[in-house]
């Protein structure tokens, strides 16, 4: 199967503090573009 997307990353890091929001950006780029794409995240500790 065709790659659907390209990151730009190979990890991303969330660090999550007490009484605060976590965030952060990465970028997809979608290479099949007749097709949409889904993305999931998890965690992990």
């Amino acid at each position: 199967m065709d790659k659907l997307v390209e990151p730009y990353v190979k990890e991303v890091e969330l660090i999550f503090e007490k009484d605060q929001k976590g965030t952060t950006s990465f970028k997809l780029t979608n290479l099949m573009h007749t097709m949409s794409v889904a993305l999931s995240l998890t965690t992990t500790n």
